[in-house]
């Protein structure tokens, strides 16, 4: 557990002080009621966050879930103004779609296919409190960018395997299981212009003929050291390699969105993939523990163990990073 991050979030734990950074934030105090839950949601999560650090990994995945649960409705109640825990509907905002069918006799070739649909509950409400916005560090270890999406429609699929390959941190487990490299390139540059955008490539980690079957372009241009698509602000999907090139510094990355009509920003990616996992725990002990053995279709588990890790790592991060805004750009300052 990164003990920084959580000694900030402490922060969120205490009375006074979450008073005065919702009346802050939103220009009125917030009632004894509503602190209480924002501070209890903090609570929980911490402890489920340590929980899960030291748990076997027959259940470490599902404290997870219960840790990004809690932190997400704690960040819904201190962005939302006026709402309260009893307003939030009690369901996950996601429903699973025939897993049984899916992985029947333990066929854990097929964890890939897994698909859960959007419904309201917590992720439909983290996504419209975050105006489903990814803050991003593009050669950085602060902040200094930020994407938005357009709400993807209650009823939405998403396939496990096409939401994994939005991951560039997952890049190497995810060729190693899938047998396929997924799409994402680091930018060098990026030019946001009234109609379209100009993202820059460096050349050598990717090809024109590799970036013209992966992207919605209207053109792909070459120069001396990169290539330069265009892109409609529509079409383009931007993520994040956390701890990139150089340590701590930030790369920002093109990739494919899970979908046409679904984008989804860091936060509820991480919130989806979490929970993928704590639900295949909870309900498919022995699909779960069977990863974990020498068995035929195990090629997934070094991807899925890795992705622990970085729920684990970068979730509390990304949820303090919203607490933490608006930043000077977003106000045209920079």
């Amino acid at each position: 557990m990164k003990r920084d991050v959580w000694h900030e979030l402490l922060d969120y734990e205490t009375y006074d002080l979450v008073a005065r950074a919702y009346a802050m934030r939103h220009g009125r105090k917030a009632n004894k009621r509503l602190i209480l839950s924002i501070t209890s949601n903090f609570n929980q999560a911490r402890e489920f966050f340590l929980s899960a650090e030291k748990a076997a990994l027959s259940v470490r995945p599902l404290l997870l879930y219960y840790g990004v649960l809690c932190l997400s409705r704690a960040l819904v109640l201190m962005l939302t103004r006026g709402g309260s825990e009893a307003a939030m509907k009690p369901s996950h905002g996601l429903a699973t779609q025939k897993w049984k069918e899916t992985i029947a006799d333990q066929n854990m070739k097929n964890i890939g296919d897994l698909k859960v649909e959007m419904c309201s509950g917590t992720l439909n409400e983290l996504i419209l409190a975050i105006e489903n916005k990814s803050y991003l560090k593009h050669a950085t270890s602060g902040v200094n960018y930020c994407q938005g999406y357009s709400v993807p429609r209650i009823g939405e699929t998403i396939k496990f395997s096409n939401l994994l390959a939005t991951f560039p941190n997952l890049a190497r487990e995810y060729e190693a299981w899938a047998g396929g490299g997924i799409p994402t390139y680091v930018i060098t540059k990026l030019d946001v212009k009234p109609e379209s955008c100009c993202v820059y490539v460096k050349k050598g980690k990717a090809s024109k003929e590799c970036l013209v079957n992966a992207f919605v372009t209207e053109e792909v241009l070459e120069n001396r050291d990169s290539y330069m698509l265009t892109m409609k602000h529509e079409n383009i999907f931007l993520t994040q390699l956390f701890d990139g090139s150089f340590g701590n510094i930030g790369d920002v990355c093109i990739a494919k969105p899970i979908s046409a009509n679904c984008k989804l920003a860091l936060l509820p990616s991480f919130y989806c993939v979490s929970y993928y996992l704590g639900m295949l725990v909870r309900y498919f002990p022995s699909v779960w523990m069977s990863l974990s053995s020498v068995k035929t279709g195990d090629a997934i588990f070094p991807l899925l163990s890795q992705l622990l890790c970085l729920i684990h790592d970068q979730y509390p991060v990304l949820i303090l990073e919203f607490l933490n805004s608006p930043y000077e750009f977003e106000n045209g300052k920079n």
